[in-house]
């Protein structure tokens, strides 16, 4: 959950409004989407919880911090793919 390998977030969603007055055009653009970080939520123990707490992928399985470096190329894949979208 979050982002994948590629720099893709969960739930990645482009809102545009445009707004004409008269003679003017404007447009908003705004995007969400899921926190572009490698984390998960364990959902299968109380259902009754509506927001599960996070938990965010800080160790490679097995030991070590690959993970941190993994979680930095991926956000900046994020960014670069947004900068490249709205500049």
């Amino acid at each position: 959950r979050g982002l994948d390998d590629e720099g893709h977030v969960a739930n990645f969603v482009e809102t545009e409004q445009i707004v004409r007055a008269g003679h003017a055009v404007s447009a908003f653009v705004t995007v969400r989407g899921s926190i572009p970080l490698f984390w998960s939520q364990d959902d299968s123990k109380d259902w009754t919880q509506i927001h599960p707490p996070y938990k965010m992928q800080v160790e490679e399985e097995g030991g070590g911090n690959g993970a941190w470096e993994r979680n930095a190329f991926a956000m900046r894949l994020h960014v670069r793919d947004l900068e490249r979208r709205y500049g």
